[in-house]
């Protein structure tokens, strides 16, 4: 999936976390996503995802069994 610089499109990332690329984009709309790169300042601009970035958000989700859900987020 990653090229060899470790960047992913949308697709590409939602694809590596197992979600719809509408879940990530509305994550990402709502500051609950992993961090992204805009190349662009258009509204529209090509985002990127690093692979390094995604595996951070997925640690940062991990709960203990038992445990609470991530701060701010959803369980499930």
């Amino acid at each position: 999936m990653p090229n060899d610089a470790g960047v992913m499109n949308t697709v590409e990332a939602a694809q590596y976390l197992k979600l719809s690329r509408s879940i990530l984009q509305g994550y990402r709309s709502t500051g609950q996503g992993p961090r992204f790169l805009k190349l662009s300042d258009a509204k529209n601009g090509h985002v990127r995802y690093r692979k390094a970035d995604l595996d951070a958000w997925l640690e940062q989700r991990l709960v203990a069994t038992g445990g609470a859900a991530p701060a701010g987020g959803e369980q499930g």
